[in-house]
């Protein structure tokens, strides 16, 4: 049950970081960015180049948390089923994208395919890598 809630937690801050403006969002990563920068001693002309990086992996990396949080759920719930852990698959791609798409109603933001499949690539690496471990563990 808390891999569940976890998992549920997860989506609900997703969603919350997904839903900002595209100014706070730009705003918030370029923080995150310039900090990284200043902790890896990059030079400051290339935190756009960071940034951007950045923005795009964390659609990646969002999902392979989301993923591995449902899919390590999915098989404590069902030990017994040796195709448990596919059953968040379907219904995370399809919410992945949906999270994209809607940001073209969002003020500043935009919709990109591109963006929709680094969410759903996340969801499919997250899901079989925790397959992988959980087979090992079983």
């Amino acid at each position: 049950m808390l891999l569940w809630a976890l998992a549920a937690c997860w989506l609900a801050f997703a969603w919350f970081l997904s839903s900002q403006t595209g100014e706070a969002t730009g705003k918030l990563s370029l923080r995150i960015s310039a900090a990284i920068c200043n902790v890896l001693k990059i030079d400051a002309d290339l935190i756009p180049d960071v940034d951007m990086t950045i923005r795009k992996a964390a659609h990646f990396a969002v999902y392979f948390i989301l993923a591995g949080l449902a899919t390590a759920a999915s098989c404590y719930t069902f030990p017994g089923h040796q195709t448990a852990w596919l059953w968040p698959l379907g219904p995370l791609a399809i919410i992945s994208v949906i999270d994209e798409m809607r940001k073209h109603a969002i003020p500043g933001r935009h919709s990109s395919w591109l963006e929709a499949g680094l969410n759903v690539l996340g969801c499919v690496v997250g899901a079989v890598w925790v397959w992988r471990v959980m087979v090992r563990k079983l």
